[in-house]
């Protein structure tokens, strides 16, 4: 595993006395005893990263709700969660929102 320069640097700075580099490693060995932990405790896993998998959805009519959204996009596969996002003050659609796999 390649370190990257700055954690080279903490590493070695005077002002890290006592700092580990276990934060250094890879986040998936930590999500995968995540997993483990909650199949173990008979838990919920973490939720689901959808990073790569949300699907930005603007110009939606201020009438569009979430179940309208997801009907639309159900067409072209399964779908996990749709949302259009409301503002908090008003209680109204901003007219856009977020579709995932």
């Amino acid at each position: 595993m390649m370190v990257p320069a700055s954690a080279t640097a903490l590493a070695t700075s005077p002002y890290a006395s006592g700092v580990t580099t276990t934060a250094l490693h890879p986040a998936l060995p930590q999500l995968d005893a995540a997993y483990a932990a909650a199949a173990v405790a008979n838990l919920q896993p973490p939720a689901k990263d959808t990073t790569w998998t949300k699907l930005f959805v603007g110009g939606l009519p201020y009438t569009t709700t979430d179940q309208e959204l997801r009907e639309f996009f159900e067409e072209f596969g399964e779908i996990e969660e749709a949302a259009v996002i409301i503002d908090r003050q008003t209680g109204k659609s901003k007219g856009y929102g977020f579709v995932s796999n």
